[in-house]
């Protein structure tokens, strides 16, 4: 490889070196910017990836031992390839350098071109470096001794080193990733060399960093008076950082007392004193809050002289508190003597420094304060708590033995009755509650007077000793110390309070003894320590009478419930509210105590009247799904009901609590759970509608509703009456229209099928007359009306609807659409076959209407030519007939059905029926022989006909074969309505126009014959060549308006025919995609309302004589004559897999995958539903955010 001699440094260090000590002058500015371009040139001979490591290594040693001759010999070697090598830091040999205050070697680094600006992980530059590292090694500097002049030579090499980076283009203010700059570092460490060159070369002083930090406050901050010294005139001493801490702020803080000082003296000499003095941090502190928070006496003495006697902020008067809150003596008698402040002062909680440096026992100051103030001892805060009690609640045994020592009263209580014994207690004081046991014992009871500020304990009780009295002194919520140690846990004070002879008997406001908060709490070493002493505490009650066992189980302590169980607790024991400990439990949802209590027997004594219901009642109630699976798994009795009359299930579906549906359904006596309790006046008496299990599964859960309906099917390998595998369907949740009648009542608690036929039992009546709220309550009604396709589609429901199509609805329906079809067409042929009156033709020549009535003897020869009376009467007579049948059925309906029965439907059948008559009819004596009608008769047959074959139409969608493009084409006439208005306003204003333009035309001679006209031309019939290219010679003809009429013309032709009729093709389409997109979901509600209206319109006998609560099909046993049945209706609703012969050789393991399939279907729909649903949300959100941000823009 070929070898690059060293460069001659000699010249080019010359003249790059300024002969003042900042650049000053043109040519200082040029070799600057000379500098700056060979720092960034690119003299690279070899990839740093082909250099060794190892050589890379020892250039790192090198530069940072200020190795020359090793660099040398490696830059000889290698060229400048090992400049601008990083190791695993990122850090340059450059980095190295100036970390070390090797000046030589940064000089040589330089020369050859090494990377000024290089940044390592953390962002840092050389510059920062050097800034920052003005001693070399610092190990070396502890075992040599280092010389002032070998300190002094260490700033000399910094500041040649930074004048150095400064030349070749380093930057003087770039920032690391904390942004700080060089001039920051070189603050923080005091390198006060650093600092001069920096700000020599144009470095910021102000420069904040992320936290708003400058360079200034740096030095405040780390106490390094040179680099303050030299930054001072060159910053702001008014910046604050993030914290809105000031140099004052910082200074104060951290007690940088020549530092405050110089501040200080600024300040007072310019106009700023009393603004620095008052400024606030974020925490609204100033620096003298600082100064004391952080007990920097010299600081605090410094900051006083310049208040001159007075405080500047209101927070500032609690200096004293805080103070001797932290035990700072020392600051307590500079605030005292030098910013005299009162040791009488009040915060906001009434409390005055004595009570902070008791409550933190802190002796020494409360001796100093009572010192001052001796009357203090006894000053009650707005709790009542006097410096006692707060060292007492503090465990500060020192201060305690202070303050009694100074006479101060141990019997005074608080404002809500607490001493001295309750407190120590409660905040679990050992050491000052033992103590005060000890201290009590020889102890008369002082005079007990009162206080401005508290009031005292009760007059003393002759009967008792002090220490008794002290101990069992209740507060205002009667608990005494003993109540509060066994609540909280304390065993140890516990044993302590028994020991001097503390009552575990006594009872609080609501009767509660200490084991009741002992069981509250989970207390359990406390329990069973009490109960060691008493084991009699297990039977007690509180006013709700809930025993300590009440309280345990409703939290859920299982120990604690095992503990008081092993000591005799009555597992059965009620409190006001009728509810056991196992109760409780389960109400709360704690199943670990239920399990306990379950194996101790607590289930088995339940009392199925009482008004709590069962716990299964009350696990459903609550919605704990663990503790319902936990009892199902016990096998409890799940029929139970409660006051109510309402199961487990009942009250889980009102509850909403889905899963817990689930689980009772699947346990072995679901039927128990399906079975209404509801009971009923006899028809006659009461209209109201059922409500059901079945009802409120498929409205709420159809997911669980769809298990029931599988569990409603059974296959049984053999047996039946034929001895072969047989299929059966229990339709008795679904076909509930029949209960039991009573007496005056209608139970629904026994089934109204029976068991073993499945026909209706002889006292089973419908639950209501009003066959029209039946069938809107019908279960199967509410699957329609929820949209529950896959319920719909269930085999029990197929199964259903084809027992009631193929005993009575086909039978029904087929019927009445036959003889619908004979009533219109023998209507039509009648109307066919006799003469209009404005048609009338006698050899050749055509009659007046009027002339042919009122002559008879033309009469006579029009009915010789013309009449057919065999025809004629029979299709008269044979409607008359039948429109007479269908109007008493119509009333019939009417008066059965009352207001349900007025509709649309019904308004066309009787004006159909009605209309018939009326035509058929003779009103004339002519009429009569010669069967013409009169012209009102002729016209009001048009529009009967006309609905008549509408009608049918409406017959025919009934059928879901045919139904489904009715119910597209009635989507498309819904959709075209709401579309009519702006289609109308089109016509209008097209129309219009046209009759302006070319009202000389018969066709737009007047507003209607222009409207019709218009309507007419949407289709395609413009007959532009009659219109524009007509005979100018005749007037009716002649175009007026050409220059006009065309422009318009072809305007109506593009937004009309073009336009308007794609969109409205389009909308067309769209309601058709819909429609096929449900198909399946219209047909299958289709076919209910066809099965169900058919029931509604028959005779009561009929429909108890077809109603089957449940039917059984049997392998290969259709007949001929069924299977023609069969092929003959039985498509028309239901096609099932369940009917084939194979579906008897599946075994049950088949038939449970199936059912989860199913179920997984079901679950997988309603997941893809609801995230649908989520993403539209979700996009109406976005939108209204985007909207927000709009506006706010």
């Amino acid at each position: 490889m070929t070898q690059i001699p060293l460069m001659d440094f000699s010249n080019l260090e010359e003249s790059l070196i300024p002969q003042s000590s900042k650049p000053n002058g043109e040519k200082d500015l040029m070799l600057l910017e000379e500098g700056r371009k060979l720092s960034r040139a690119s003299f690279h001979q070899k990839s740093v990836d082909e250099v060794d490591i190892v050589k890379m290594k020892k250039f790192m040693e090198a530069a940072s031992n200020g190795d020359v001759k090793v660099l040398q010999e490696i830059l000889n070697a290698d060229n400048s390839a090992a400049v601008t090598y990083k190791d695993l830091s990122e850090m340059t040999a450059l980095h190295f350098a100036c970390r070390y205050v090797n000046k030589e070697v940064v000089r040589i680094l330089l020369r050859f071109y090494a990377n000024v600006n290089a940044e390592d992980k953390e962002k840092w530059r050389p510059l920062h470096y050097a800034s920052k590292y003005f001693q070399r090694d610092l190990s070396r500097d502890l075992t040599e001794n280092y010389s002032l002049k070998d300190v002094e030579s260490s700033m000399n090499d910094t500041r040649d080193i930074i004048e150095e980076l400064c030349k070749f283009g380093a930057e003087i203010n770039a920032v690391d990733e904390f942004g700080c700059s060089a001039l920051h570092y070189a603050a923080m460490r005091g390198n006060s060399a650093a600092a001069e060159v920096l700000l020599k070369y144009g470095a910021d002083p102000n420069l904040h960093d992320h936290n708003n930090i400058t360079p200034f406050m740096t030095s405040c901050t780390y106490g390094t008076i040179e680099v303050f010294n030299i930054l001072f005139s060159e910053s702001s001493k008014t910046e604050v950082d993030r914290r809105k801490n000031s140099a004052l702020h910082i200074a104060a803080q951290h007690g940088h007392i020549d530092i405050l000082r110089g501040l200080l003296h600024w300040s007072f000499k310019g106009k700023s004193s009393d603004s620095l003095l008052d400024q606030l941090n974020n925490e609204g502190k100033t620096a003298l809050q600082l100064a004391v928070a952080a007990d920097h006496s010299d600081a605090v003495q410094e900051l006083l002289q310049k208040y001159k006697g007075e405080l500047k902020t209101e927070d500032e008067r609690w200096m004293l508190h805080e103070a001797a809150a932290k035990g700072y003596k020392d600051m307590c008698v500079i605030l005292i003597e030098k910013a005299k402040m009162k040791v009488n002062l009040e915060n906001d909680e009434g409390r005055l420094p004595l009570h902070a440096a008791a409550k933190n026992n802190h002796s020494e100051i409360v001796k100093y304060f009572l010192d001052i103030e001796p009357t203090a001892i006894e000053w009650g805060d707005n709790e009542g708590f006097t410096p006692l009690l707060l060292a007492a609640s503090s465990d500060g045994l020192e201060t305690l033995k202070v303050l009694l020592e100074r006479k101060a009263k141990f019997t005074i209580s608080d404002r809500i009755g607490r001493n001295i014994i309750f407190l120590a207690a409660k905040y679990n004081s050992m050491r000052v509650l033992q103590y005060m046991l000890e201290y009590m014992d020889d102890k008369r009871p002082p005079l007990i007077g009162m206080n401005s500020r508290f009031r005292s304990s009760s007059p003393r009780d002759p009967k008792t000793s002090l220490k008794e009295r002290m101990m069992n002194k209740t507060d205002q919520n009667q608990e005494t110390a003993m109540h509060c140690v066994c609540g909280n846990g304390y065993l140890e004070l516990v044993r302590l309070l028994y020991k001097h002879g503390a009552s575990i008997t006594c009872i609080n406001e609501d009767e509660e003894t200490p084991l009741h908060l002992a069981a509250e709490a989970g207390r359990t070493n406390v329990v069973g320590q009490l109960l060691e002493w008493e084991k009699k505490l297990v039977v007690a009650k509180d006013d709700q009478g809930r025993t300590p066992l009440h309280q345990s189980a409703r939290n859920g302590f299982e120990e604690t419930v095992t503990l008081l169980l092993n000591a005799g607790s009555d597992l059965h024991s009620k409190n006001v509210y009728d509810e056991t400990a196992l109760d409780c439990a389960i109400k709360a949802g704690q199943l670990a105590a239920t399990k306990v209590l379950m194996d101790r027997g607590a289930y088995s004594t339940i009392d199925e009247d009482r008004g709590v219901g069962t716990p299964l009642h009350l696990a459903a109630k609550a919605g704990h799904d663990s503790i319902v699976q936990y009892l199902l798994g016990r096998e409890v009795e799940v029929g139970q009901r409660d006051e109510k009359g309402f199961t487990a299930l009942d009250i889980a579906i009102e509850g909403d609590f889905k899963e817990i549906a689930r689980m009772l359904v699947l346990d072995k006596d679901w039927d128990k759970l399906m079975t209404p309790s509801d009971r009923f006046q006899l028809p006659e008496k009461s209209d109201k509608p059922r409500d059901t299990p079945m009802r409120r599964l498929i409205k709420k859960f159809p997911d669980v509703a769809a298990i029931v309906f599988d569990r409603c099917i059974t296959h049984e390998a053999v047996g039946g009456d034929f001895g072969k595998p047989f299929i059966q369907h229990n339709y008795e949740y679904l076909e509930d229209t029949w209960m039991i009648s009573t007496d005056d009542k209608l139970i629904s608690s026994e089934s109204p099928f029976d068991s073993t036929t499945g026909k209706l039992m002889p006292k089973s009546v419908s639950y209501s007359n009003n066959y029209d709220m039946i069938y809107n309550n019908h279960p199967l009604r509410i699957l329609v009306q929820s949209g529950r396709e896959s319920l719909l589609s269930h085999s029990l429901v197929r199964s259903l609807l084809k027992h009631k199509w193929n005993s009575l609805g086909r039978y029904i329906y087929y019927t009445g659409l036959t003889i619908y079809c004979v009533f219109i067409s023998l209507f039509t042929v009648f109307i066919s076959t006799a003469s209009a009156p404005y048609n009338l033709e006698i050899d050749g020549h055509f009659l007046d209407y009027s002339f042919v009535m009122s002559n008879m003897t033309v009469c006579e020869e029009y009915k010789e030519k013309h009449y057919r009376p065999f025809l004629l009467k029979m299709c008269k007579y044979t409607v008359i007939v039948l429109s007479t049948l269908q109007l008493f059925k119509e009333a019939h309906q009417c008066c059965t059905r009352r207001i349900a029965y007025f509709s649309w439907e019904n308004a066309i059948e009787l004006f159909i029926y009605i209309s018939g008559l009326l035509v058929v009819l003779d009103f004339e004596e002519c009429s009569r022989l010669s069967g013409i009608r009169e012209p009102w008769q002729w016209q009001l047959a048009a529009i009967s006909a006309f609905f008549q074959w509408l009608n049918l139409l409406l017959l025919v969608r009934k059928l879901p074969r045919f139904g489904i493009y009715v119910v597209m084409l009635f989507d498309i006439f819904k959709t075209f309505a709401r579309f009519s208005l702006i289609f109308v306003l089109f016509v209008v204003a097209f129309s219009i126009s046209f009759f302006i333009l070319l009202q000389n035309r018969p066709e737009f001679s007047n507003v209607f014959s222009s409207l019709m006209k218009t309507t007419v031309m949407m289709i395609g019939e413009f007959e532009f060549t009659g219109i524009f290219h007509g005979d100018n010679t005749e007037h009716n003809q002649r175009m007026y308006t050409t220059a006009m009429a065309y422009p318009l013309f072809l305007i109506f032709a593009i937004v009309m025919t073009i336009l308007l009729m794609n969109l409205l093709v389009g909308l067309a389409v769209d309601d058709i995609k819909g429609v096929q997109e449900q198909a399946a979901l219209k047909r299958l509600s289709m076919q209910v309302d066809l099965v169900l209206q058919v029931e509604c319109n028959i005779v009561g006998f009929i429909r108890r004589k077809v109603s089957r609560g449940s039917t059984s099909v049997y392998s290969n046993q259709k007949t001929l004559w069924q299977k023609f049945l069969y092929n003959f209706g039985s498509k028309e609703i239901s096609q099932d897999s369940s009917w084939e012969d194979g579906a008897f050789e599946r075994d049950e393991k088949e038939v449970f995958l199936e059912n989860q399939l199913k179920l997984q279907k079901m679950s997988l729909d309603n997941l893809q539903m609801n995230v649908d649903v989520m993403y539209s949300k979700q996009l109406l959100m976005e939108e209204m955010l985007i909207k927000i941000i709009d506006k706010l823009k």
